[in-house]
């Protein structure tokens, strides 16, 4: 709920971290808590971060308050701090100690349920069950009698508070069986019913928290690419120092290979930065005295002096940090159907519930009779099919995606997968290969194709640059020369003598300063990078190096056009080289030179358009847009906070496999759909049948096992998806 506030008032954020959380529904609550105080404009609750943040008019609120607020919904709040985005590990390892735990103790009470259909009578005796059951329902079961609890003080209806009532419901009515059998007159136990439940909605709840925890970690990964410590150069020395400590002014010592710690000038030295992280481009950029750097990026040759323009909190690496941040908090998981229906369906089971005991006691006054229909009504109501409904189809769906090589993240990315009609592709390593490739060769004189390869090979031995790695790539087979006078020029080129020839590779610039003449037919129709090979003056060859399309890609262009989704190309390259591939290609829109903020800002203008938008890339630059897009799929051969920033990854560099993810998604939404709808059946059907005593406890539960059975039926047929070639 957003408040309106007048032009002149001021405002002011707090944040903070929030524990306690258990899945999305928790994260809502507290953030209908917090926008409900007069004294906030606005609250917004991140699960996946464990975050919140509030504003709110200056002065109305302090921090203490807003802490108050949180722990009166029922969770903690803390001081934010970048090292706390993830916690040890601690809550995703006891999820899975309780569950193993859990099924452990609750196997032995489902045996007799699967050796039955074999003709095998054997269960464990009554006691026995009870002393299985009590770890699961009051240990395991803690956490959901703690939202249970909440959810009632807050007059919610929550799918704890279900849980809670079903499976006390089944466990108190078998331990009066066990130990008063005569107060109702039946021998029939639900331990199992109970221990079930529970077991299912706690694996549920560990999908979530891996899902929260993968989230979290693309933040981690982007603060982790500047070093902590920065080489400050003061009085002629170099003084090791902690980057937080710097201040605009400073001078630090870069050198090759390391990442320039902030944001800043260059003072001294002119070499070759690598901006991948910022553009996304293979090609490292030339620096010169007075030059801008960014601070995250790769000095790739020379030593550099770099004057500090501002801390590292404030630079555009941070930028990027906060842009990630909030565009994951804007993107709140859509509310489940299980909790928008649980919401209405709890009361509504009480409310039958009470009116069955208070009916059968009035009208007959057989007590027996009231407690085994109210029973038999919160056992029916028990969501064992509900709990198995969502995982079953996930578990099925994220199986067969994963052999078809593309990773779901969680349900949320499943279901928004469906409804995308918008796609914006990155180009380098999205489109391309993301490595130049030596595409033609033009020959201005008498020798050789392999022979001028081979000394252009030569050249670059030992290097690193994209460039070089496109002729040693080319030569692979090839026995190369021997150099020296080996001489790299940022920029423009490298030389040396091989042969006891003196032979130069590089552009044009490298040419002119040599006085060397050009064919007249030069560069002028090229597209992206090229490299001339001079032998003793004489200008030889010209080499043209593309980043080709993947052989995938045009197939998978035109399959995902005949699903009516739009094609975008957003590039940070060359506008040339962005409008060749978007006609090749035959795209819709086409975006050059564009930086990690334009990119998130064309995502949020094609939202605003009404349009379900998926990006699709692979670098850090692409990270903010991964995050902010309705659905962030990255290649699998990219970085890791490409991969932890998106929802969907696909493991083998094959866009055709975007068009099966929309495939498969629809599949996995349609089959949870289906299984939603037979655990309600039998709810809906079966709650007015044991009201009015026509169902006995062991029918209802008999009831509960066949909707799920039907459930895990359903979910298996799904489990067999296959792309088709």
């Amino acid at each position: 709920m957003n408040k309106q506030i007048s032009h002149n008032e001021q405002t002011e954020t707090f944040r903070f971290q929030v524990s306690g959380m258990t899945c999305a529904g928790c994260a809502g609550r507290l953030q209908r808590v917090l926008d409900e105080r007069p004294d906030i404009i606005t609250a917004q609750v991140n699960f996946a971060l464990g975050s919140g943040v509030v504003s709110a008019l200056m002065g109305k609120i302090d921090q203490s308050r807003i802490f108050a607020a949180v722990k009166e919904a029922g969770f903690e709040a803390s001081e934010p701090s970048k090292n706390t985005m993830l916690d040890d590990g601690k809550s995703l390892s006891k999820l899975y100690i309780d569950l193993v735990v859990s099924v452990i103790l609750t196997f032995p009470l489902v045996l007799p349920m699967l050796f039955h259909p074999l003709n095998i009578h054997w269960h464990l005796d009554a006691f026995n069950q009870f002393l299985l059951t009590i770890p699961v329902q009051f240990y395991i079961g803690a956490r959901f009698y703690k939202g249970a609890w909440i959810a009632l003080k807050h007059a919610r209806g929550t799918m704890d508070l279900l849980v809670a009532l079903g499976t006390s419901a089944a466990f108190a009515f078998s331990v009066v069986v066990t130990f008063w059998p005569e107060v109702i007159g039946t021998s029939d136990l639900y331990f199992e019913t109970s221990a079930v439940v529970i077991t299912l909605i706690l694996f549920g709840r560990m999908l979530e928290e891996k899902a929260r925890r993968g989230t979290a970690k693309a933040l981690e990964s982007l603060m982790s690419l500047v070093p902590e410590e920065a080489l400050l150069l003061k009085d002629g020395k170099e003084i090791l120092v902690a980057i937080d400590s710097l201040k605009a002014g400073d001078e630090l010592v870069v050198k090759p290979g390391q990442a320039i710690p902030v944001d800043g000038f260059v003072r001294e030295g002119v070499g070759e930065v690598s901006e991948a992280m910022l553009t996304g481009e293979p090609m490292p950029v030339l620096k010169r005295v007075g030059d801008a750097v960014t601070g995250g990026t790769i000095n790739n040759t020379t030593r550099l002096v770099v004057e500090v323009s501002q801390k590292s909190s404030s630079g555009r690496l941070a930028q990027i940090i906060e842009l990630v941040r909030n565009a994951q908090a804007g993107q709140a998981p859509v509310q489940k159907l299980v909790d928008k229906v649980a919401s209405v369906f709890v009361p509504v089971v009480l409310v039958i519930a009470g009116l069955t005991f208070f009916t059968w006691w009035g009208l007959s006054e057989n007590i027996e009779q009231a407690m085994l229909s109210t029973v038999s009504v919160l056992v029916i109501a028990c969501p064992c099919a509900l709990g198995l409904a969502t995982p079953t189809a996930i578990l099925a769906g994220t199986g067969a995606a994963a052999r078809a090589g593309i990773l779901f993240r969680d349900v949320d990315a499943l279901q928004k997968m469906t409804k995308v009609n918008h796609l914006v592709f990155d180009k380098t390593g999205t489109l391309t290969i993301a490595m130049p490739k030596i595409s033609s060769v033009t020959i201005f004189g008498e020798q050789s194709e392999s022979l001028l390869l081979n000394y252009a090979a030569s050249l670059q031995k030992g290097s690193e640059h994209p460039i070089a790695q496109a002729f040693l790539s080319a030569a692979d087979d090839m026995e190369l020369h021997q150099v020296k006078e080996v001489k790299a020029v940022p920029g423009r080129g490298v030389e040396g003598i091989v042969e006891n020839k003196k032979v130069l590779l590089g552009n044009t610039k490298f040419l002119n300063e040599a006085g060397v003449d050009i064919p007249s037919d030069g560069t002028s129709e090229v597209i992206g990078s090229y490299s001339f090979l001079v032998i003793d003056g004489q200008c030889e060859a010209l080499f043209i190096l593309e980043d080709k399309l993947r052989d995938e890609t045009p197939e998978a262009i035109v399959m995902l056009k005949d699903l009516g989704i739009q094609t975008d190309l957003v590039s940070g390259d060359h506008r040339d080289v962005v409008k060749h591939v978007g006609q090749v290609l035959e795209l819709d829109h086409l975006k050059a030179e564009m930086t990690p903020e334009g990119k998130l800002s064309y995502i949020d203008d094609v939202k605003s358009q009404g349009r379900f938008v998926a990006m699709v890339g692979d670098g850090i630059n692409d990270a903010p847009a991964l995050a902010k897009a309705d659905v962030g799929i990255a290649m699998g051969q990219g970085t890791d906070i490409a991969k932890e920033a998106a929802a969907v990854t696909l493991l083998r560099p094959d866009l055709r496999l975007i068009y099966w993810a929309k495939k498969l998604s629809e599949a996995t939404m349609r089959n949870i759909k289906q299984n939603l709808f037979w655990a309600f059946f039998f709810n809906g059907l079966g709650i007015p049948l044991a009201a009015v005593g026509y169902l006995s406890p062991m029918i209802a539960g008999g009831a509960m096992a066949l909707s799920s059975v039907f459930v895990v039926s359903n979910a298996w047929l799904l489990s067999r998806w296959r792309v088709k070639r």
